[in-house]
């Protein structure tokens, strides 16, 4: 399986990164996992997402423009049967950010993208959002 290591996309002292990614025809992007935390915005197409949780469970869904997710540290994720497919991954060092985000973990938000050992699913944003 790839993993993919923070120091290949962070800077020193910068803890966000940003990348983008495409598929065009019933292609894949193999099963792989990091060691950073990952939040990916789909802007256009589709494709199908399969995501392994920490805690061996795993879900297989279908993504489309406006759906965002999240991939925790040691989770791994796979796309398959890409359509036109285009998103955005934007990349956080955890650890250098961890106490900015204390704050916001009572939020409904936050629990919904970010509690680990659970079944995460997709945040679907309306074109106006």
């Amino acid at each position: 399986m790839i993993e993919y290591k923070r120091d290949k996309f962070f800077q020193a002292a910068i803890p966000v990164a940003v990348t983008f990614g495409r598929g065009s025809r019933r292609e894949s992007v193999p099963l792989h996992k990091h060691d950073f935390l990952e939040l990916v915005f789909v802007s256009s197409g589709s494709t199908i997402h399969t995501v392994q949780f920490s805690g061996g469970r795993s879900v297989t869904y279908s993504l489309v423009a406006g759906d965002i997710f999240t991939i925790l540290p040691g989770e791994s994720h796979a796309y398959s049967e890409s359509n036109n497919v285009f998103y955005y991954n934007v990349l956080f060092d955890f650890h250098m950010i961890a106490d900015e985000v204390k704050q916001f973990i009572d939020t409904p938000a936050y629990k919904a993208l970010f509690t680990p050992g659970c079944v995460r699913n997709k945040i679907h944003l309306a074109f106006h959002e």
